[in-house]
């Protein structure tokens, strides 16, 4: 490393180090100057840790050029998260244990005792000497419809390490940008705050990108109920809709549009069918809505059959029926032995010829219009709704439509905006 920064080329030094390579340059700067200080020369350079599918394409058209007498197994582009370097990684190191040939296996096994644990040391490190307001910080930026202040929530230092993999919200706080990386964060932390140590199989039946559009889709379609569903229009004729409401109703109406098309499409030539009808005709809608968690949605439907005449409120329940199939398939609970819905996930990306990190982009975008008291209105009304007298059911407390007994219940410690009951996100205060 002394060699190539002091006999370099003058005009410009480029030096690309990872956090592992901290201690060296704090040795570096801590190095005699004798002149000019070697330290001051240091620039960061913030590698982005998503690339676009083009790019993971490229890179892996250049992965099997350098390696030409070994057949590269498309599964492992295809299972590993949106990283060039994640995917070199995973492709060496499926290399050197001999062609593993159930790749899936592979990949998850890869995921938990090579990703996950080295950013459990990388975080570790850095957090956990910190106070537990701290950690919980972090963990709110995993969730792009609450995220944090970072120039009041989090040290300096820490904020500074972060802020290049940030996007701001138009309320000024700040989410986590990189799918993955936002569900690495929600692995790594208990439900108190604290960082954790082991993670069961089942954790890891979804890749890293399933499992937040998991979580996006699921906080998607408590909001859209919550905020769009057929009981609303009662509501906000004597309450001040939330902020956001409309750019958010912008959003799904957008989703809702594109969908309609790609319905109208597929019908064959049959005409005159009206947006109910049109989504009542696709499998996939009656798959989602015939699960045992949505028996209540199911029941209840005729009642707002007339209020569900756009495409928009179609799709606002379909994202309710998700909701309730999604909130029992709990990957941060490794009591659980209910895998994730990989299907559900993948229907509406499917449905409009969109790639998952397309469509995980668009929910995140929906999402982060709301604001954190949005979200703490609807937790605190999903709660309510979970701790009524009784075990009484949804409609029973709110005339809503209700669920399964179980949809709701099972969502008790994951309804909050992170996975730590009542102590983070739009929970918190909730």
């Amino acid at each position: 490393m002394k060699p190539l920064l002091l006999y370099g080329s003058h005009t410009m030094l480029w030096c690309m180090t990872g956090s592992s390579m901290a201690q060296t340059w704090i040795s570096l700067a801590d190095m005699p100057p004798n002149g000019y200080p070697l330290i001051t020369g240091a620039n960061a350079v913030h590698i982005p840790a998503t690339y676009s599918p083009e790019h993971m394409s490229l890179a892996w058209e250049l992965l099997k050029g350098s390696k030409p007498k070994v057949e590269l197994d498309p599964k492992l582009l295809e299972l590993c998260p949106p990283s060039i370097a994640l995917l070199t990684i995973l492709v060496d190191d499926w290399i050197g244990r001999a062609y593993p040939k159930d790749v899936a296996a592979f990949v998850r096994g890869f995921m938990r005792t090579k990703l996950i644990d080295e950013s459990l040391k990388e975080w570790k490190l850095g957090l956990e000497g910190m106070p537990l307001s701290q950690r919980l910080a972090v963990l709110d930026l995993a969730f792009p419809d609450v995220g944090a202040e970072i120039d009041m929530d989090l040290h300096s230092g820490l904020r500074q390490f972060l802020e290049p993999h940030l996007d701001k919200k138009g309320n000024g706080r700040y989410y986590f940008r990189d799918s993955y990386q936002r569900q690495i964060v929600r692995l790594l932390f208990n439900k108190d705050g604290t960082l954790r140590e082991s993670w069961s199989s089942l954790e890891f039946s979804a890749t890293l990108m399933q499992l937040d559009m998991s979580w996006n889709l699921l906080r998607l379609g408590e909001a859209a109920h919550h905020l769009l569903g057929p009981h609303t229009s009662r509501q906000w004729e004597h309450e001040q809709p939330p902020a956001g409401i409309d750019k958010f109703k912008a959003k799904l109406q957008a989703i809702a549009d594109k969908t309609a098309t790609k319905l109208a499409s597929d019908q064959g030539g049959v005409v005159g069918l009206g947006p109910q009808e049109l989504w009542e005709r696709q499998s996939w809608f009656q798959k989602v809505l015939s699960s045992k968690w949505n028996d209540r949605d199911r029941a209840k439907s005729k009642v707002y059959k007339q209020a569900r005449c756009s495409h928009l409120a179609m799709l606002v329940f379909y994202l309710r029926l998700s909701r309730n199939v999604l909130a029992h398939a709990k990957p941060w609970d490794q009591e659980s032995d209910i895998p994730v819905d990989v299907d559900v996930i993948e229907t509406l990306p499917r449905v409009l010829g969109q790639s998952l990190f397309e469509f995980n982009e668009v929910i995140v975008d929906a999402l982060r219009v709301l604001s954190r008291r949005t979200m703490e209105g609807i937790n605190a009304e999903i709660h309510a709704q979970l701790s009524g007298s009784g075990g009484s059911s949804i409609e029973d407390l709110t005339d809503d439509e209700g669920s399964s007994d179980g949809s709701h219940g099972a969502q008790h410690d994951g309804s909050s905006g992170a996975q730590h009951d009542g102590s983070s996100g739009a929970q918190r205060d909730g």
